[in-house]
């Protein structure tokens, strides 16, 4: 077999589409006959552009989040082939040709939607003679993420799979595959030993919270909701790199009747995980798959409008967990899953282990690594 080099896009707003390239870099390199690179198209823009780009990003969701539910319904509508989407992705395209005739991949997978634009344009006005993949990190999909210049697709639910087929993608074009997540979420781990280290009570319901990376989320409502919650809880409160929170929560645990544990940015979200009973977090496609991992139902709150609304709808029709669309509803919703109706929790769980792919990142790897020719000539692999 010839050797295949991959090239991976990423970018990195938020944290989903660059953890997804780094496993995916991790994986492809212990392959014989691969030879993997990773680029981030935000590093294309420019520090200046790009901090300015992300702060206002970051704002706008948090602050006006109906803001960018419109900006994200109105870009819908740029469907494939549309010139404005071309035009958006043109003042990369000579930056992203010179990496191109640089590393001179055979195919270049694409985890965010952004460099998509520029490779789909270079590729039509044949500048660039590569296969292009792209591997959808959400349960839902923008139509920036479709062309007809990409060769195939990775997604992570049949439910998406058929709305692509609708959208006009040829079924073999697309592997249902799932998400792919680092190893350690598949991994069996003591969970006595992470009670003991953590100083937790086996025996108390264990919730963690969520805000990603950035801890962004309506943190103090949804503690004020679970204090409404009689029986004591144990609260496990992820905050990420907001230091402003972490100190307001400090003095949040002095009153309240749950026993919190505050951690700021960590490498063993898989653990806290495993030892949780509930996770009540924004609805990023990486961290639901996380999630479904472990078997660990999910409560969304404040989803980003757009693709986290997306993915929260999906989460419901699953059964996997509950979008809460209104947060003066939350405590009431964990009072009954936990002590009033723990048959419906039972059943969020058998849901998560129904939908687990735990090959995912295998899958992936396999088509990645075949020829061009073989790719196209055996089609999807069976799904689930």
């Amino acid at each position: 077999m010839d050797d295949k080099r991959i090239m991976i896009f990423t970018a990195s707003i938020g944290s989903g589409h660059d953890q997804v390239a780094k496993v995916l870099v991790d994986a492809l390199s212990a392959q014989r006959g691969v030879t993997v690179v990773s680029f981030d198209f935000m590093a294309l823009w420019g520090t200046s552009l790009r901090e300015l780009f992300k702060q206002g990003y970051f704002k706008m969701i948090d602050w006006v989040p109906s803001w960018y539910h419109h900006l994200y319904q109105n870009t819908m509508r740029l469907a494939e082939g549309d010139q404005v989407k071309y035009l958006l992705g043109y003042r990369y395209e000579k930056k992203i040709s010179a990496l191109i005739k640089e590393f001179r991949p055979t195919t270049i997978l694409c985890t965010n939607p952004f460099p998509l634009i520029s490779l789909a344009s270079l590729k039509k006005k044949g500048k660039a003679s590569v296969e292009i993949a792209t591997l959808i990190t959400d349960y839902t999909a923008h139509s920036i993420w479709l062309d007809d210049a990409v060769d195939y697709y990775f997604v992570g639910s049949n439910a998406l799979k058929d709305n692509l087929i609708n959208r006009g993608v040829l079924r073999e074009q697309i592997y249902m595959t799932g998400i792919p997540i680092h190893p350690r979420f598949h991994q069996p781990v003591d969970p006595y030993s992470i009670y003991q280290r953590e100083g937790l009570l086996p025996q108390m319901k264990t919730v963690l919270i969520m805000g990603g990376g950035l801890g962004m989320g309506p943190f103090e409502e949804i503690l004020e909701q679970l204090e409404m919650v009689p029986e004591t809880m144990q609260l496990l409160v992820v905050t990420g790199k907001n230091q402003k929170l972490q100190a307001w929560l400090h003095e949040q645990i002095k009153s309240s009747h749950h026993r919190i544990k505050i951690y700021g940015y960590i490498d063993f979200i898989n653990e806290l995980m495993s030892i949780s009973q509930l996770l009540i977090s924004k609805s990023g496609g990486v961290s639901m798959t996380e999630a479904m991992s472990r078997s660990l139902p999910i409560f969304v709150t404040a989803p980003i409008p757009g693709q986290e609304t997306g993915n929260a709808d999906f989460i419901e029709q699953m059964g996997i967990g509950k979008h809460i669309r209104h947060l003066d509803s939350l405590g009431n919703s964990v009072k009954k899953l936990f002590f009033d109706a723990p048959w419906e929790y039972e059943a969020m769980k058998k849901n998560c282990r129904w939908l687990m792919r735990p090959r995912a990142l295998e899958e992936i790897t396999e088509v990645l690594t075949k020829h061009e020719e073989t790719v196209k000539r055996e089609g999807t692999p069976t799904p689930w």
